[in-house]
């Protein structure tokens, strides 16, 4: 891993990337996440990008943009194997850079699913922070070990710092007279997790569980099905699983 250039440089190459990305939708807030997620791997050179907001309830870990699809999907894993880099940068405060055999050792759950279900074996992860608190987390994907190391540490850094400001100030903003609380960024990226902590809650109803141990249950049939907790999560509040058979 090296450290090079200047944050000036950094900013005016971040600014240009940004402004190239093509919104995926009507170009309004509610696409914030994605491009600056696509952004970070454009001017950091990893294959991917990912960013999750995080709170210290174990419930709390809510994705909100990823650069492609096996991004996002790198980003759910985390989520259903209850560990992961994000995480652990959330709760130490400072960046992680994990090989693949750092991976296996760390989060050998999060390790075994993102090694079936994605082709990246490395991740650099680095904190999100507002007026230095912790909200959330950026991570980058890389395909092999020799691009984690030659990452430029310094600008990884900067970039995450970039995508916090412009996470923060895209939360600020409001639909004028959309009476509606919250980013459009925010309401789009919570739909899924919502249906989740739903599904959490028929499980408590149905079996004498609190809200972890029912997390729990739904993340083993996740990885048994080869799935996400999310999807598990959607299949229960719509019926398909019965949630007294979990």
């Amino acid at each position: 891993m090296t450290g090079a250039g200047s944050t000036a440089s950094i900013e005016e190459r971040f600014a240009a990337a940004l402004t190239a990305q093509e919104p995926d939708g009507d170009g309004g807030a509610q696409d914030l996440p994605v491009r600056l997620a696509r952004t970070a791997a454009a001017v950091l050179g990893t294959a991917a990008a990912g960013i999750s907001l995080l709170t210290d309830e174990p419930l709390r870990r809510l994705p909100v943009g990823a650069s492609n699809a096996e991004a996002a999907m790198a980003e759910q894993l985390q989520f259903t194997a209850g560990e992961g880099p994000c995480l652990a940068v959330h709760r130490i405060g400072h960046p992680t850079f994990s090989d693949d055999v750092d991976m296996a050792r760390r989060w050998p759950g999060f390790h075994d699913l993102l090694r079936r279900r994605t082709s990246y074996t490395a991740v650099a992860s680095l904190p999100l922070r507002d007026r230095g608190r912790g909200f959330g987390a950026l991570d980058l994907y890389l395909a092999d070990d020799d691009g984690l190391r030659g990452l430029d540490t310094f600008t990884a850094v900067v970039t995450g710092d970039l995508v916090a400001q412009h996470l923060t100030l895209g939360a600020m903003l409001r639909p004028v007279g959309s009476g509606q609380a919250g980013s459009p960024w925010f309401r789009g990226a919570a739909a899924p997790r919502l249906v989740t902590w739903q599904a959490i809650g028929m499980l408590m109803a149905r079996h004498p569980l609190d809200a972890d141990e029912a997390l729990q249950v739904i993340r083993r049939r996740a990885v048994d099905l080869d799935t996400t907790t999310d999807a598990v999560g959607a299949a229960v509040v719509a019926g398909d699983v019965d949630a007294a058979d979990l």
